[in-house]
């Protein structure tokens, strides 16, 4: 359960204030002259626009700034510049998952007498260590954040913002929660956060120190969204948000606590825009037809329930849900999509026929999905009516019915020419919920069976070194099947390996290990140089590779020298039976025991994790 962590309830986030990039939306207050040397920022952050510029916090002008934002190469940038670079760190990982809250932790800290201390970038608890550029300030070096020093350009003076930099358009799209500013400190994420024991899963935790003169906390857990609740009244003054209800309120239940499906906005089509926090789709062709985008949340069984309003436009557009096998250029209305296409007037099941006639929609109506998926059965209505006499509650006079078994199905929407607001439950609902159906958020999810799912799947990257027997390590687990991929731009086939073809190396540096490759469609063998070896209890083995850097043979090289790399790796778990010897000895009476005591002996075959009385 999301909401506790080690037996105790977890720190709850109630709200979250969504910065629209379209709308230029950004926070900004006037602070004085503070501790330049050390300070903290903490919040918690979901993003739903990518390959853009997007200020996190910044003060300053185009001239003189500090900032904390993501790149348009989706890596997080931490500046500091007062005419010219004074400490720069740009992470080498890229953050562009439109599903998940991201906590980011930046502490400026150039009085420290480690210089590689000085700027620190966390995510998720975890210190970034990997950077594309680490410039690092000089030692008690000024920063322009917290303070009022840049002079008399009119974005300076001491103007600090949230969602946006001084007057160039690096406005944010991203969902902000949870906004600690710490005046004078340098604090790590345990001030903010800390780990479940049982999950792994970093969650927020309140935070419970002071703020120092220039400190803030924003929660907007009121209308007024840029009230200070840290107590020094450091408030912030809104600008192009709505708190109006209906779909372009701002502030929403999507958080860290209790996280909201969304559209994807790395699985959609090319003619669909999204705005609004990845809640607002609109299509820009009326005749382009194998078109679709599905939500961030999948599921196979349940029921569930959201809404959508048909805004404006036409096309043979369609809402509902979809296999999330289809592509994003696959039609949603040809088959494996179970939709209701209001401007024509009619659903679609999975095999792509057309069950029966539903009304037509006009735009400016909103419309009721609902779904269950243990029944086999869909719903659809609109302005508070579902046609053909449909009852969710009550399981009766469905729109269509369907035949799923287990696989994952995905909210759905085909915009075409038109445009749709989605709501999937992160504000109120404009109509009644049916009975015993659930909005598409993770406090509505299954505990999961598997709690720690770094014991199963987790990556690796390395640089290749041509050196023999290269193990690479890091994993919680001995993995059964490794798919690899070069990372560097020369072209290189995947390798795919599995502990069912391995084999002894020979000690000459090539994989013994048979592997596949992705581009074709030959058996398992033995691999060249720079191969495969062995699967080891924390990673793998590798051969010495090659210095051909733009080698592209049948075999993938995955250890050349100066070469980057990337594994996937599963875990395909324990054999389901173990052998046991179970001796039966007379010790006032006879009783079965799970040692070598005695002499008279039988061998059980018994599961593992199962229950057996003797």
């Amino acid at each position: 359960n999301p909401f506790f962590i080690a037996g105790k309830k977890a720190y709850e986030i109630e709200r979250s204030l969504r910065f629209n990039r379209s709308d230029e939306a950004y926070l900004e207050t006037t602070l004085g002259n503070s501790n330049l040397n050390k300070w903290t920022i903490s919040v918690w952050v979901k993003k739903a626009v990518n390959g853009e510029h997007q200020a996190i916090l910044a003060s300053g002008d185009s001239s003189v700034y500090t900032m904390v934002n993501f790149g348009n190469s989706d890596r997080i940038k931490f500046t500091n510049y007062p005419g010219s670079n004074a400490g720069v760190y740009i992470t080498t990982r890229k953050f562009r998952d439109p599903s998940a809250w991201y906590h980011i932790v930046a502490i400026w800290d150039s009085g420290n007498s480690t210089a590689g201390d000085r700027i620190r970038i966390y995510v998720n608890g975890v210190r970034e260590t990997d950077f594309d550029q680490s410039d690092n300030p000089n030692q008690n070096q000024n920063s322009v954040i917290n303070g009022n020093t840049q002079g008399g350009s009119t974005w300076g003076e001491g103007k600090h913002r949230v969602g946006r930099f001084s007057n160039y358009t690096d406005y944010t799209g991203c969902y902000y929660a949870e906004v600690n500013f710490i005046d004078g400190q340098a604090y790590d994420p345990s001030y903010f956060g800390e780990t479940n024991a049982l999950t792994g899963q970093w969650n927020p935790k309140k935070y419970g120190g002071g703020y120092g003169t220039n400190g803030f906390y924003l929660n907007f857990s009121t209308n007024t969204l840029g009230t200070d609740r840290s107590g020094n009244g450091n408030n912030f003054t809104p600008n192009n948000f709505s708190v109006v209800a209906g779909a372009g309120n701002d502030v929403l239940s999507d958080t860290p606590t209790n996280n909201f499906c969304t559209l994807n906005s790395v699985k959609k089509d090319g003619q669909t825009t999204l705005s609004n926090g990845n809640l607002q789709a609109s299509g820009s062709q009326s005749s382009t037809y194998n078109i679709n985008t599905q939500g961030t949340f999948a599921q196979s069984s349940g029921k569930w329930y959201y809404e959508v309003e048909f805004t404006s436009g036409s096309g043979s557009n369609a809402v509902g849900w979809a296999r999330t096998t289809l592509r994003s250029s696959d039609n949603p209305t040809t088959g494996g999509g179970i939709v209701y296409r209001p401007t024509n007037g009619d659903y679609v099941d999975l095999a792509g026929n057309n069950p029966t006639t539903p009304p037509t929609t006009s735009t400016g109506t909103v419309i009721q999905v609902a779904i269950d998926l243990d029944a086999g059965k869909i719903w659809f209505g609109s302005g508070g009516t579902y046609f053909n006499s449909g009852d969710p509650s009550a399981g009766s006079s469905e729109a269509m019915t369907f035949t799923g078994g287990s696989e994952l199905l995905a909210p759905v929407v085909r915009t075409m020419a038109s445009t749709f607001n989605f709501n999937f439950g992160q504000r109120p609902f404009t109509y009644t919920q049916p009975t015993g159906f659930q909005t598409l958020c993770s406090a509505n999810l299954p505990d999961p069976t598997i709690e720690l799912p770094n014991k199963h799947f987790d990556t690796l990257i390395w640089t290749g070194n041509s050196t023999n027997n290269r193990a690479i390590t890091g994993l919680d687990f001995q993995p059964d099947f490794v798919w690899i991929k070069k990372r560097t731009s020369s072209a290189a086939q995947h390798s795919l390996v599995d502990s069912l073809h391995e084999t002894t190396d020979n000690g000459s540096g090539n994989g013994n290990v048979g592997d596949l490759d992705s581009s074709s469609n030959r058996a398992p063998a033995a691999q060249s140089a720079g191969g495969f070896e062995s699967f080891d209890a924390n990673g793998f083995t590798l051969g010495k590779g090659s210095n051909d850097a733009n080698a592209d043979s049948a075999y993938q090289l995955n250890n050349a020298s100066g070469q980057t790399y990337v594994a996937w790796n599963w875990n395909a778990g324990d054999t389901d039976g173990k052998t046991y010897t179970v001796k039966v000895v007379s010790d006032s009476g006879n009783k079965y025991r799970f040692d070598d005591f005695g002499t008279s002996a039988v061998t059980l075959d018994l599961a593992e994790g199962g229950t057996y009385i003797f």
